[in-house]
C-alpha cells in the first residue's frame, strides 16, 4: 500500500460534473493524476506527493512540515488559516523558500 497526496484535481467533488464547468487552469485532470501516480508506483515511491499546476513542490513540502508541527506542538488543526497563526505561517513559508534559493 502506498500513500498518495494529490494536488488540485478537477473531479466531481470540485465541480467537474457541472454542465458549464471548465477545468481551472491550476487543476489536473483525474487522468493526469492517475498517470502520475502509476509512474511513481513503478518507480517504487511509497509517499507520492502529486503536484498540480498551481503549487510548487517546495511549497507543498513546507506545508506538510507545518501541518506535522500542528500535531507535534499542539497547535489548532490547519493552523495556517487560523488568525493567531496565519502571519507566522506566511513567515515560515517565506523563510523556507528563501533558504532554498
Amino acid at each position: 500500500m502506498r500513500h498518495l497526496r494529490p494536488g488540485f484535481t478537477f473531479t466531481g467533488l470540485t465541480g467537474a460534473n457541472d454542465e458549464d464547468a471548465e477545468k481551472p487552469e491550476g487543476a489536473w485532470t483525474p487522468e493526469e493524476m492517475v498517470h502520475y501516480m502509476l509512474d511513481k508506483v513503478r518507480e517504487g515511491e511509497f509517499y507520492i506527493l502529486a503536484p498540480d499546476n498551481e503549487t510548487k513542490k517546495e511549497v507543498d513540502q513546507l506545508r506538510i512540515m507545518w501541518a506535522a508541527a500542528d500535531i507535534a506542538e499542539g497547535r489548532p488543526a490547519l493552523s495556517r488559516w487560523h488568525p493567531n497563526w496565519a502571519a507566522l505561517y506566511e513567515e515560515y513559508i517565506r523563510d523556507g523558500l528563501a533558504q532554498l534559493e
